[in-house]
C-alpha cells in the first residue's frame, strides 16, 4: 500500500513520488500509463531521500518537488513532532525526458520549514501557499501564510502575498488559466497571478462541502470527505462534485482588449444570417467570408460589414446532417452544413462540408476550383471523409483536413489534391484524438490542432510528427494565428475568447453569454479586427481593437 505521496501528470502519465510504502518512508516513484487496452503502474525511478507530506507540480516534460518531511511517526516518545523536526524546504526537479531519470537541487524555498504547504503552477511560475509547523505534541500548529513565487525562467524564489483570513490549508488550482483556491467550508477565492491579489468569489454550493478539494481534469471537481481510521488503516472517502462550470461560481472578466462594432454587418434583405453562422475568415483584401447554414451559405462582406456576394450558391447544398454524438445517430434538419473556413496565401476560399462529407476550394472570384472527398460519401480512405471539420493550406501548398466528427485522424494532400499520408485515431495519447475540430499554421509551418473533447491543443510537423500538446484547455472550437503569431482560441461552451502564449498559457480572456452565444469560428483582418461567428446566437460580430499594437 502507498500513502501520503505527491503525484503530478505528465501529458497522459501520472507519477507518484515518494510517501509512505508499506508502513515505511519511501523514496520510489511510480509512474501509471497506458500499457496495451489498460493502465497499469510501473517503477520509474527514486528520489534522493525519502519524502512524504511534500508538494508536487509539473510544467512541459519537468517534474518538481517541493519540501516533505522523511518520518511517518507523528511524535515520538518525549512528545516531539517527528514531522515538524524532520521537515526540509528541498526542491528537487526532474526532466522526465532524459533517460538519466536523475533528480536535480533547485533553490530551497526561503523562510521557515514546514509541512503541509501546497503548490501549484501556471507554467512560467510555481506558487506555494501556506504550510504548517507544530514543535511538540503540546503545542497548537502554527499555519504560515504567506505565498511564494517561484519563476522558472530565472530560478529566483520571491515571497508575493499573504494569505487571507480562513485560506490556511487552502488547495490551489489552475481553472481555464486562473489559480483558485478553495478552503474546508466552501469558502471560495480566486489569485491573480499578475496583480498578487486575492478576490471572493461565491461558496461552493452547501452539498459540496468538503475537507479537501482536487481537480481531476479540466471537467471535473473532486474532494475528499472526513477522514476515517479503521485500526491502522486512515480511509477518505472521495465525492464527485460535478462539472467545473456547474461548482464554481462564475470567474470575472478581465478587459476586454476589443470593443463590438453595433452597426457591422449591413445586409439587405434574403441575405440575413440565418440561426446557424459557423465561421469566418478574411483574405488579403479586406474581404470578409462568413459560412452560414442558410441561403447564401458563403457571404462575402466587405470591411464596413456591406455585401459584396456570395460564393457557391449552386454547389454549398442543403443537405442532412447526423449528429454522430447520438447512438444511433440523430438525423438533423436539411440545410447547408458549412463547418471550416480557410482562406490560404492565394486568397483561395476553402470550406468544409459536414453535411456533403467534402473539402471545397473557391478561387477569390468564386469559382470551384477543386473537391476533396466524395460527394455524399462517407468512409475513412484516401478518397472519403466523415464529416471533416476544418482545413488549412500551408505556404508550399500542402492541404491539411481535420476528419473531425466521424474519423479522429488528420489528412494531408498535396498543393494538386494528390493523397499523401494520414495519421490519429480515437483515443487520449499524443497523436491520438477526440473531434479534432479546428486547424491552424503558425509562421514556423507547425500545424496546430484543437483536440476539443480531449481539452488539449495539439502541435505536429508537416509530416505529422507530435512535437507537444498544450492540456487544460477547454473544449477549443476555434484558433486563429496571426502573421505575427499571435494565438487566439474561441471556447464555445464557455463563450469566451482567449489569446495564450508561445506555451499555451492563458495572457488574457474574455467574454460571457451576454457577449458571445457560442464563439465557433474566429478570425483576424489585417487591421487586427477581431470576428466571431456564433452558432448559439446565430450571427458573427465584428470586434475592433481598443489598444495601440494589437
Amino acid at each position: 500500500t502507498l500513502g501520503y505521496a505527491a503525484s503530478a501528470q505528465v501529458g497522459e502519465e501520472v507519477f507518484a513520488l515518494g510517501g509512505v510504502q508499506n508502513g515505511q518512508p519511501s523514496r520510489d516513484v511510480w509512474r501509471l500509463r497506458k500499457s496495451g487496452a489498460r493502465y497499469a503502474w510501473d517503477r520509474y525511478g527514486q528520489l534522493p531521500a525519502p519524502r512524504l507530506f511534500a508538494s508536487a507540480v509539473s510544467a512541459g516534460k519537468r517534474l518538481y518537488l517541493l519540501g516533505g518531511t522523511s518520518k511517518f511517526e507523528p511524535y515520538d516518545a518525549k512528545g516531539t513532532c517527528c514531522t515538524s523536526t524532520t521537515a526540509t524546504n528541498t526542491f528537487w526537479v526532474l526532466d522526465t525526458g532524459d533517460p538519466s531519470r536523475r533528480w536535480k537541487p533547485l533553490a530551497p524555498y526561503p523562510g521557515e520549514v514546514r509541512w503541509g504547504q501546497q503548490a501549484v503552477t501556471d507554467g512560467a511560475a510555481i506558487y506555494m501557499f501556506g504550510g504548517g509547523y507544530q514543535a511538540a505534541e503540546k503545542d497548537p500548529v502554527r499555519h504560515f501564510n504567506e505565498v511564494l513565487r517561484y519563476d522558472l525562467a530565472a530560478g529566483q524564489w520571491t515571497r508575493v502575498a499573504d494569505l487571507p483570513e480562513g485560506m490556511q490549508g487552502a488547495a490551489p488550482a489552475l481553472v481555464h488559466g486562473r489559480i483558485i483556491l478553495v478552503a474546508s467550508g466552501k469558502k471560495v477565492m480566486l489569485f491573480d497571478p499578475k496583480t498578487a491579489q486575492f478576490s471572493p468569489l461565491d461558496p461552493l454550493p452547501q452539498s459540496a462541502s468538503v475537507d479537501r478539494f482536487i481537480w481531476i481534469d479540466p471537467l471535473l471537481v473532486g474532494a475528499s470527505g472526513e477522514n476515517s481510521v479503521e485500526g491502522p488503516r486512515r480511509r477518505s472517502e472521495w465525492t464527485f462534485l460535478g462539472r467545473v462550470s456547474e461548482v464554481l461560481p462564475p470567474l470575472p472578466d478581465g478587459p476586454a482588449p476589443f470593443a463590438k462594432e453595433t452597426a457591422w454587418p449591413k445586409l439587405p434583405a434574403g441575405f440575413a444570417f440565418s440561426s446557424k453562422v459557423s465561421n469566418v475568415a478574411a483574405d488579403s483584401k479586406g474581404r470578409i467570408y462568413v459560412a452560414d447554414r442558410g441561403p447564401h451559405p458563403l457571404k462575402v462582406l466587405g470591411p464596413s460589414g456591406e455585401l459584396l456576394g456570395s460564393v457557391g450558391d449552386d454547389v454549398i447544398l442543403p443537405s442532412v446532417y447526423y449528429d454522430l454524438r447520438q447512438s444511433p445517430p440523430v438525423p438533423m434538419e436539411r440545410r447547408p452544413w458549412v463547418h471550416g473556413l480557410h482562406v490560404d496565401h492565394a486568397d483561395n476560399v476553402w470550406v468544409t462540408d459536414v453535411g456533403r462529407h467534402v473539402v471545397m476550394k473557391f478561387s477569390p472570384q468564386g469559382k470551384l476550383l477543386l473537391t476533396l472527398g466524395t460527394l455524399d460519401q462517407s468512409g475513412e480512405t484516401s478518397t472519403l471523409f466523415n464529416q471533416p471539420t476544418s482545413v488549412v493550406v500551408a505556404p508550399a501548398g500542402d492541404i491539411f483536413v481535420a476528419d473531425g466528427y466521424g474519423n479522429s485522424r488528420i489528412v494531408k494532400f498535396d498543393a494538386r489534391g494528390k493523397f499523401v499520408k494520414t495519421w490519429g485515431k480515437l483515443g487520449i495519447q499524443p497523436g491520438e484524438f477526440h473531434t479534432p475540430h479546428c486547424l491552424a499554421m503558425d509562421s514556423r509551418g507547425r500545424l496546430y490542432v484543437t483536440d476539443r473533447e480531449n481539452h488539449r491543443i495539439q502541435i505536429f510537423d508537416q509530416e505529422g510528427r507530435f512535437l507537444e500538446q498544450w492540456p487544460n484547455l477547454h473544449s477549443i472550437d476555434a484558433i486563429f494565428i496571426t502573421k505575427d503569431d499571435r494565438i487566439y482560441l474561441g471556447a464555445g461552451v464557455d463563450d469566451r475568447i482567449c489569446r495564450v502564449d508561445a506555451h499555451g498559457r492563458i495572457a488574457e480572456q474574455w467574454g460571457n453569454d451576454r457577449t458571445f452565444g457560442y464563439p465557433h469560428g474566429i478570425c483576424l483582418d489585417r487591421s487586427g479586427n477581431l470576428y466571431v461567428a456564433q452558432t448559439g446566437a446565430g450571427r458573427a460580430d465584428k470586434f475592433r481593437p481598443v489598444q495601440e499594437g494589437r
